[in-house]
């Protein structure tokens, strides 16, 4: 979902805000919003909010997890791993490694 940043004047009247919220701040329809961005209209200046700023963030855990995952599908896909099954402590465990 995208956010936006609100200015009036010069001074922040709104940040992270939604397209519902935008349009009760503003009164502009929200389908004019993605033509106007960067732009003063009525008064008002719309911006992006930028990605730092946006209230929900992937955690550096699971962004690091998911770019493993990526890469050993990419191995297999590839041909370059395998997929290696083992019982460690009770529990089976399935992982990739490379080369074969």
């Amino acid at each position: 979902m995208n956010t936006y940043n609100v200015y009036k004047d010069k001074k922040c009247i709104g940040k992270n805000i939604s397209r519902d919220k935008l349009k009760e701040i503003t009164g502009i329809n929200i389908q004019n919003i993605s033509r106007i961005l960067g732009q003063k209209y009525k008064g008002f200046l719309i911006e992006y909010a930028p990605i730092e700023d946006k209230i929900f963030q992937i955690p550096a855990e699971l962004e690091r997890e998911w770019e493993d995952t990526r890469s050993a599908a990419q191995m297999i896909k590839s041909g370059r791993g395998h997929i290696v099954t083992k019982k460690i402590k009770g529990k089976i465990v399935k992982y990739v490694e490379g080369g074969r």
